[in-house]
């Protein structure tokens, strides 16, 4: 999982120079953390929430620095919530679907 994050943050940072428009970079970051985020968390493949707490922490804070200003209270509770929402989601996902693949969803 380690090797995921680091290997998505990095894919972003080398490949976000090479684009011309913000909206591209923007785009490409949020794809690349997307992908990276959805195969960390998948129950499915045997994911915990650590993996993706990291993975949804590493991207928004990558994100929000995108920008080159400072990171704010403002935005560290934005990170928060959205961590979360997210979080609390995969969690309520994973305890639905029958057979529980992760720990999270196991009764």
């Amino acid at each position: 999982m380690g090797a995921g994050i680091v290997f998505g943050c990095l894919a972003v940072y080398l490949l976000r120079d090479r684009l011309d428009k913000p909206w591209k970079k923007y785009a490409l970051a949020g794809t690349v953390f997307a992908v990276v985020t959805i195969v960390i968390g998948l129950p499915r493949l045997g994911a915990d929430m650590g993996g993706l707490a990291a993975m949804l922490v590493a991207s928004l804070v990558t994100l929000l620095k995108f920008d080159g200003k400072r990171l704010t209270v403002k935005k560290i509770a934005v990170v928060v919530a959205v961590l979360i929402v997210c979080l609390g989601a995969v969690f309520v996902i994973d305890a639905l679907m029958p057979g529980s693949a992760s720990h999270v969803g196991a009764r």
